[in-house]
């Protein structure tokens, strides 16, 4: 099972910055429950230096996150992943995760 949406990683001081964190705040609303969303601090997750997101995209339409954190130099985690419901069971999840391991 593959995805066949294009993942991206989420820079800093891109333009679409703005849109692409507003459209995940609404999943992380949506998909996790108020003491487990990071809904209210996104951005300032996002801006730690130790701190990444990649995101997938089908059709122009956020579908699916990965954020990790590389703490130290010798550790890595997810901190958060999460496809929107009609997008699961397609191998989009796998793919933000795979990237994400990459990347760290």
């Amino acid at each position: 099972m593959g995805s066949n949406g294009t993942i991206t990683e989420l820079q800093r001081n891109s333009t679409n910055w703005t849109v692409v964190v507003d459209e995940i705040v609404k999943m992380e609303k949506k998909i996790f429950p108020t003491h487990e969303s990071l809904a209210r601090s996104f951005d300032e997750e996002l801006k730690k230096k130790s701190s990444g997101l990649l995101y997938i995209q089908i059709h122009g339409q956020v579908v699916g996150y990965v954020m990790y954190a590389w703490p130290t130099s010798l550790s890595a985690s997810i901190t958060k992943l999460a496809v929107k419901e009609n997008y699961r069971g397609q191998g989009h999840g796998e793919a933000l995760l795979e990237a994400a391991i990459k990347k760290c």
